[in-house]
């Protein structure tokens, strides 16, 4: 956590966004800039544009350029519709912003090379499908994991602790009790996991080798999700890239102990769902502890309001994708679930 929090590389542009309204709103009135115009042109055109788009008015994504290729097919270059994006690339620093430009670029060109291609042969059509970027794009996020995780366990990211000031390492620092309680949660989340997966599949070798698998991605691609949140963003984080790569990780699992039945994606779902929740909540957390940082508190200090929100989120979530379901149906065409189609 020191590492992350101290890496001047990771700008956390969410956390630099609310330090700016807050140091806005408590300068005296007379320092204070007038911000009534552009708060209330950024809340109108946040809720103005899903409303557009939701009665019709306007489109989910922006055209660019559209053109049918020499194979017959649809070639466009899109972006979506929403403020948001505009908002955190301005907060995006140069190098990140040029990154994220540079794939976008490159996954543009592979797709117009897979619009350009003719098959003969229909099956050869089946091996290279209109979504292959995808699973390129998660063997790119497979060595992100590994680079971030060998970044910030080398001694270069120890150094970054090593020089922090003693106010900064105090700011930083995490009480013993603090840190046993946090050891206790993962324990108990754990225990939740390990129990479903017992009930599901019964106690033998299998259940404890996933048990551990669970135990270890959900660790590793928690800082992973933390690392990204603080490097673009929790509104960019790729979280579907990480759990993208976890399943590939539970399937291979699968694979080696021969489950391969269909009544194996139940447990398989299980394990995908416990993870991307502590992913989703590592994003958030990350820069809640960020911006606690940059306005001269202990990250810590946040951690009851951030346990009491992610109790009553267990609650609300689940309760709001069942009205959802209800209404419009998860998976179809008024709910797409675009990565849920992928997996």
């Amino acid at each position: 956590t020191k590492s992350l929090l101290s890496d001047p590389s990771l700008p956390a542009p969410e956390a630099q966004a609310c330090v700016t309204l807050i140091k806005t709103a408590t300068e005296p009135q007379g320092r204070r800039p007038a911000l009534c115009v552009s708060l209330l042109l950024a809340c109108l055109t946040s809720l103005l544009s899903p409303l557009l788009v939701y009665f019709s008015l306007a489109k989910a994504n922006v055209t660019l350029f559209a053109m049918e290729t020499a194979a017959g097919k649809a070639f466009e270059v899109q972006v979506p519709f929403s403020p948001v994006y505009i908002g955190i690339g301005s907060l995006l620093t140069l190098p990140t912003a040029l990154v994220i430009f540079g794939g976008a670029a490159i996954r543009l060109i592979i797709e117009y090379m897979l619009a350009e291609m003719k098959f003969s042969d229909p099956e050869a059509a089946v091996d290279w499908p209109s979504d292959s970027t995808s699973w390129i794009g998660g063997g790119a996020m497979t060595a992100a994991v590994i680079y971030a995780m060998l970044r910030f366990l080398s001694p270069t990211g120890a150094a970054m602790v090593d020089e922090l000031s003693k106010s900064e390492a105090e700011l930083l620092s995490l009480p013993s009790r603090v840190v046993s309680l946090l050891w206790v949660a993962i324990a108990a989340g754990s225990c939740l996991m390990g129990l479903q997966i017992l009930l599901t599949n019964g106690l033998d070798g299998f259940t404890i080798t996933m048990l551990a698998a669970f135990v270890f991605m959900a660790l590793l691609m928690s800082a992973l999700g933390a690392v990204l949140s603080l490097q673009i963003g929790t509104s960019a984080s790729p979280v579907s890239g990480t759990i993208f790569i976890t399943a590939l990780v539970f399937c291979l699992l699968l694979l080696a102990w021969g489950r391969n039945a269909f009544s194996d994606v139940e447990l398989l779902q299980n394990v995908l769902t416990g993870t991307c929740v502590a992913v989703s909540a590592a994003n958030d957390l990350s820069q809640d502890c960020k911006t606690l940082q940059l306005c001269g508190f202990p990250p810590r200090s946040g951690f009851v309001a951030q346990l009491i929100g992610g109790l009553a989120g267990s609650i609300v979530v689940p309760c709001a994708l069942y009205v959802a379901d209800d209404a419009y149906g998860l998976g179809t065409e008024r709910l797409i679930a675009p990565q849920g189609q992928m997996f």
